[in-house]
């Protein structure tokens, strides 16, 4: 029980993914400025290295985490005009 409640107080889930720099700039300055803070998780899947090479797929998926108290509050920022 103290875990979960601990889990949901400290946790971070994503508010909004998109594989567009731009968008994820964009959503990230508004979280930003209605101070909410924010984690990335980005994802290359296919991506090697080789002797400081990178081969495989150039497509990255940014994720954007907020705390899991703030959720409310992110995605009314995310949306607001």
């Amino acid at each position: 029980m103290f875990n979960s409640i601990l889990n949901y107080l400290l946790g971070w889930e994503s508010v909004y993914t998109t594989q567009k720099v731009e968008d994820y700039a964009r959503i990230k300055g508004k979280l930003n400025n209605n101070g909410i803070k924010t984690r990335t998780k980005m994802d290359t899947p296919g991506r090697a290295h080789n002797r400081g090479m990178h081969f495989g797929s150039s497509i990255t998926t940014y994720d954007i985490l907020v705390k899991k108290v703030d959720i409310h509050k992110a995605n009314e920022a995310i949306h607001r005009k």
